[in-house]
């Protein structure tokens, strides 16, 4: 039910052309694997990694990671994350602590179609207290393989990153008949609280007129909207032929 693992690496870089450098990084680790239900896997994992040059500290790296994945049913599991780190940065004089929790939740309803679901949640913040940055994150992610040659899914995720929201999605579909057609189509979009939009789609077709001759075409539409009210709009339409010997 439990497992040690314990690691180092060294690595020494010198840069020979001006200016000169001489770069040394050791890296600490140790993993520790705790099974104690066969439906319950633990993973505590330590680690750090200092940077130096020519002996003088440059930056130092140190992380605690508990994972925890939990099978509730056959088809369905939760996977948490808890990472906590600390930078400790000599040279530029700064140093920054971390905080971040991830819960994901993932199901599979149908033989072809997964659901995965969850939230993270990161704070940063320098060595006295002050925040950096305040983040929490919302997901969605699905893909359906309708049939043997089709297949669609989506991903969804909302941050709020202190106090200034946005909304990023993606959609695909591809479908291959055979070995001779092959359509994709995709889009990506971006909104944002402070009324800056962002949505790119595309579709690309290939076709395999014979083994080593094949004909493609790829059209793609982007389209930005600044906050005051300027708006851009880029159309690309690309084909053409390979011919391989």
């Amino acid at each position: 039910d439990w497992d040690l693992q314990l690691g180092y690496r060294w690595n020494d870089s010198e840069n020979l052309r001006q200016p000169v450098l001489l770069r040394t990084v050791n890296h600490y680790s140790a993993t520790l694997r705790w099974v104690p239900l066969p439906t319950v896997d633990g993973i505590l994992a330590v680690s750090r990694r200092d940077e130096s040059e020519e002996g003088t500290p440059i930056q130092s790296l140190s992380s605690i990671r508990l994972g925890v994945v939990t099978q509730l049913l056959t088809d369905l599991r939760l996977v948490s994350d808890f990472d906590v780190s600390r930078l400790e940065d000599s040279f530029a004089g700064r140093d920054r602590n971390s905080w971040t929790w991830r819960e994901t939740l993932e199901m599979q309803p149908l033989p072809r179609w997964r659901v995965s679901g969850g939230f993270t949640f990161a704070l940063n913040q320098t060595r006295e207290g002050e925040p950096l940055l305040r983040r929490t994150q919302y997901r969605l992610l699905t893909t359906w393989n309708a049939t043997a040659y089709l297949s669609l899914g989506g991903t969804w995720w909302y941050s709020n990153d202190t106090g200034r929201g946005s909304l990023n999605q993606s959609l695909f579909l591809s479908y291959a008949p055979g070995r001779k057609l092959s359509i994709s189509a995709t889009y990506q979009g971006f909104d944002s609280s402070s009324g800056r939009a962002t949505a790119t789609d595309s579709l690309s077709v290939t076709y395999r007129v014979f083994t080593r001759f094949l004909v493609f075409a790829n059209l793609s539409r982007s389209r930005t909207e600044e906050s005051d009210g300027e708006s851009t709009r880029i159309t690309n339409l690309r084909g053409g032929l390979r011919l391989a010997f």
